[in-house]
């Protein structure tokens, strides 16, 4: 993703239809993501392939510490998102 999101400028993220599990030190946050930013060839890539998407991401945390802020992204995957090999 870092790689990534430096191809891209202005780049806005919105979630809907979410809904969040926490049970201990997990959390799972499951939703509808689409983007928008600023005009670019990548950008209008990522917008037709992610925006597109009907099945929703799936975010999973990790809390590291007893700190309420302290938690950390593990995993973020959706069934539907295909990667072509050409792409990296």
């Amino acid at each position: 993703m870092r790689e990534g999101f430096g191809y891209v400028r202005g780049i806005q993220i919105y979630a809907s239809n979410t809904t969040l599990l926490i049970e201990g030190r997990r959390a799972k946050w499951t939703g509808k993501i689409t983007i928008d930013g600023d005009e670019g060839e990548a950008m209008d890539a990522l917008k037709e392939r992610v925006n597109s998407l009907a099945t929703p991401f799936q975010l999973e945390w990790r809390r590291i510490s007893a700190k309420p802020w302290d938690w950390k992204l593990v995993r973020v995957s959706n069934s539907a998102l295909e990667i072509p090999g050409d792409v990296y």
